[in-house]
């Protein structure tokens, strides 16, 4: 089955049951069978390359865009949870939604190796079960079942989301998405 069609820069990108496949010329070209992906990421130009992450049943994957063959540069160690849903924020942080217990918070530490941290009801959030991670007006939030959560730095802490607040009050929210022109589409329960 087909999870996503993404277009990263002028490359077709397939997530599928099966792994990740580039579409060139009309050709479904095999660039990793470590698992069903499910997503796509590009990270912000880090060193001057071009690194996307993707998201597959088994955890997340790094990959580099050299030319025209994408280049897999491994997994993100000790993260081996099924990643539906991820988003990056403007820090390279990688947010990672699980619906039975809750969002990871995936960074790069100062050795280079990936530090890893579960955020669940203890961390702020309304329960431990049902979040989804998006990205909204440049902002990283958290579909619950109370309402819209954004993460506070300042309390490494989850938090009902200011911003937010007055469109869905403590709604129980399922999936958002930001159009281009703006408007933002919902889906409750």
């Amino acid at each position: 089955a087909l999870h996503c069609l993404v277009l990263y820069r002028t490359n077709l990108l397939a997530g599928t049951d099966e792994g990740f496949f580039e579409i060139r010329d009309n050709t479904a070209l095999p660039v990793s069978k470590t698992g069903g992906f499910w997503i796509f990421q590009p990270l912000q130009n880090l060193h001057q390359s071009s690194m996307v992450v993707a998201c597959n049943y088994h955890g997340v994957r790094i990959f580099e865009n050299a030319g025209h063959n994408f280049i897999d540069r491994g997994a993100i160690e000790n993260f081996v949870e099924s990643a539906r849903f991820l988003v990056i924020d403007n820090n390279n942080t990688i947010w990672v939604s699980h619906p039975y217990r809750g969002i990871y918070k995936i960074q790069a530490g100062i050795t280079g190796a990936y530090e890893i941290k579960l955020y669940a009801s203890a961390n702020g959030l309304p329960s431990s079960l049902n979040n989804h991670v998006y990205k909204v007006k440049n902002r990283v939030v958290i579909a619950t079942e109370k309402g819209i959560y954004e993460y506070n730095m300042r309390t490494d802490a989850f938090e009902p989301s200011h911003f937010f607040k007055d469109i869905f009050g403590s709604l129980g929210v399922r999936y958002l998405k930001e159009d281009p022109g703006g408007n933002i589409w919902f889906i409750q329960e």
